[in-house]
């Protein structure tokens, strides 16, 4: 990526994060906080390195990490490719979502097994076959998703 555009993206990152910055204490605070100046809830922002991508974590604060019990179920996951037409769909089993999955595991390893053999499944999938073809492997995919989604994560 040419340098220009690279820098063009830092400056439009960094004034977000100061705009950011400056509304988070008149959107959060309440009265008793903005005596007090503790904010119970903040909003972080974070950027890849080449400014493509920002990201934005919603935090409270007054909740502690161990009183987090995981993700409530049922989840929506974003399905990301590979960038290739021939194997569009995977699961990003490093996005954090699919990560704190591991808090509802009953047993050892359970969604890391889960994720690589749903992401082989759906890696199987591909547009350059013919549509019957392609139509019997998204059903396997189904069919996968049906029979391990059984109750197993209560």
């Amino acid at each position: 990526m040419p340098i220009y555009i690279r820098s063009v993206r830092k400056k439009k990152f960094q004034r977000l994060r100061v705009e950011i910055n400056s509304i988070q204490k008149s959107i959060w605070l309440n009265s008793e906080e903005r005596r007090t100046h503790f904010m119970s809830k903040a909003i972080k922002i974070s950027a890849s390195r080449d400014y493509t991508m920002a990201y934005m974590d919603f935090l409270d604060l007054e909740k502690e990490r161990e009183s987090y019990n995981g993700p409530v179920l049922p989840l929506t996951f974003h399905l990301s490719g590979d960038g290739y037409f021939n194997s569009p769909f995977n699961i990003n089993s490093k996005d954090c979502l699919v990560r704190s999955l591991s808090l509802l595991d009953r047993n050892e390893n359970f969604i890391e097994v889960y994720i690589e053999n749903l992401n082989s499944y759906l890696e199987s999938l591909s547009f350059f076959e013919f549509l019957n073809l392609s139509e019997v492997k998204f059903w396997d995919v189904i069919k996968f998703l049906h029979a391990n989604n059984q109750g197993t994560l209560k």
